[in-house]
């Protein structure tokens, strides 16, 4: 709505229920009861219309101007500056072109910004196309729906506001290259394709929120953060990579996104917040790749972070830090049903309180060397626990760290010296069915300590078994030469074949 210079007055509820997204004051003195017409957005040319919300103000307003179906107000005449705040609703504004200038009776201007809901609800237009150097505000273009179904963001623009194209229903492929994204497309469903080049530095919250039918997406190095539910409800999403700068996914960024099967965390992530990976319903191979600093990861309480995740393979290159409370549900990991593979490599030093407690489909594990601490029912009620490895530094098994895992067949350690027990840590392992494997010439040792000296069938074969973690940021499957799949390295060679398609042969001795 624009209120023309010869308005005095403005009466009561003179435009009750429908409040405007944006409204031009062209009057240089409000009229009385100009609160009365008040836009979510209001243009004006001074400040004395203290009694509106949200006010910008433009001295030289009265001298808008129009271009090819867009209206614009100098911002300064002297230095040829000016913002797009209008549009014309007419077959004027078909084609939207917004440049880095725009020229008037002979009077080159430079357009500095397109200011929130400039060309909101216009149903005429069938095509927009940006070049500027500058901002787009709120909701700019929002419910235009114009025909194309290509959109380019140039790098030039520096910012663009939140559903500035919501509501675009023909809009199929996007290319992105400015430096921030924030909730342009929210609820756009018919976007399938986006591509980000490498100006792109932030994806804020929202960002792509809602759109069902995106296919993948490929983050590039130089962004830093993913924010919260960037990526929620995208549930045709297939495939994701993560660029390797990013520091922070956000709370439920990838909520919903029920396509996706395999997530690989690069080393740059420092923090993962909750529900994150919630309601991703295919996802079952999840790899952390190494790094000595440790990875925060959101809790397992009321927002999990796997919740409805299909586990079946876990790969931890680095420390992971987590609520260990009951409010949070202790780890991430904690009471999963499916998951079947855990691989901890060399960096991680603890394996936590209730870490894996209850995966009760968790049939082998494999921990590196650089652990030291196997905690308090870390495996407790991993009742389909077959195959359990792990590394030089074990140094403690916390109370009831076993507890229920009977259907345990070989538990080897690379321990030199046999690790403290606490309480019924191993009692609950079946030492008829269980072989114990330790390093060659420590049997006796372990069959004089607590717990260790229960077990029936020691075997002192455990140094020459290697779980292959240091040398490899993915998980792996072990063959023999005939192409039979094997639960450990077995004596000859081995052919080991990793998810990102690397395939090595090991000698076993």
């Amino acid at each position: 709505m624009t209120i023309g210079s010869g308005v005095l007055s403005i009466g009561n509820s003179a435009i009750k229920n429908a409040k405007p997204k944006k409204v031009i004051w062209l009057t240089n003195t409000p009229p009385s009861g100009y609160e009365n017409a008040m836009g979510e957005i209001n243009y004006v040319a001074n400040d004395l219309y203290t009694k509106l919300k949200n006010t910008i103000v433009y001295p030289f307003i009265s001298s808008l101007f129009e271009v090819n179906g867009v209206k614009y107000v100098p911002v300064s005449p002297s230095d040829r500056t000016c913002d797009a705040i209008d549009c014309a609703y007419n077959n004027t504004a078909e084609k939207i072109h917004i440049g880095e200038k725009v020229s008037f009776k002979g009077v080159e201007m430079i357009v500095k910004e397109v200011k929130p809901y400039t060309c909101y609800g216009n149903e005429y237009i069938k095509n927009v196309e940006l070049g500027l150097a500058g901002a787009i505000g709120d909701g700019a273009f929002m419910d235009c729906n114009p025909d194309q179904t290509y959109i380019v963001i140039p790098s030039s623009i520096t910012r663009i506001g939140n559903d500035a194209f919501a509501g675009w229903n023909n809009l199929v492929s996007v290319s992105i290259d400015c430096p921030v994204i924030g909730s342009w497309f929210n609820e756009s469903t018919s976007i399938k394709e986006v591509t980000l080049g490498e100006k792109v530095s932030v994806i804020e919250d929202n960002a792509f929120s809602g759109c069902s039918n995106l296919q993948g997406i490929e983050i590039p190095d130089d962004v830093t953060s993913i924010g919260d539910n960037a990526f929620r409800n995208c549930s045709a999403m297939s495939t994701i990579k993560i660029g390797n700068s990013v520091k922070t996914i956000g709370s439920s960024a990838f909520n919903g996104c029920a396509s996706i099967h395999e997530i690989s965390i690069p080393k740059s992530v420092q923090t993962i917040n909750d529900n994150a990976f919630k309601g991703c319903t295919s996802l079952n191979i999840v790899i952390m790749e190494d790094k000595e600093s440790e990875l925060t990861l959101g809790s397992n309480g009321s927002s999990p972070l796997f919740d409805d995740c299909p586990l079946d393979s876990v790969y931890i290159g680095r420390n992971i830090t987590y609520p260990t409370s009951n409010e949070k549900g202790y780890s991430p990991f904690y009471r999963n049903t499916s998951l079947r593979s855990v691989m901890i490599t060399d960096k991680e030093t603890e394996i936590s309180e209730n870490e894996f407690y209850g995966c009760s489909n968790l049939k082998k594990v494999r921990i590196g060397d650089g652990v030291t601490t196997i905690g308090n029912w870390a495996f407790s009620g991993c009742s389909s626990l077959d195959y359990f490895s792990f590394g030089s530094s074990v140094k403690s098994i916390g109370t009831e760290a076993f507890s229920d895992c009977t259907a345990m067949t070989k538990l080897i350690s690379l321990a030199i010296t046999p690790p403290t027990c606490g309480n019924q840590a191993l009692d609950d392992i079946n030492k008829w069915n269980c072989s114990l494997s330790v390093p060659k010439g420590c049997t006796p040792a372990y069959q004089m300590a607590e717990q260790w000296k229960e077990f029936f069938f020691v075997n002192d074969d455990a140094s020459g078994i290697k779980t292959i973690v240091t040398d490899s940021s993915v998980p792996y499957v072990i063959y023999d030469l005939n192409g039979n799949r094997k639960e450990e390295l077995h004596r000859g060679i081995n052919i080991i074949k990793y998810s990102n398609g690397t395939v090595k042969k090991v000698m076993q001795k």
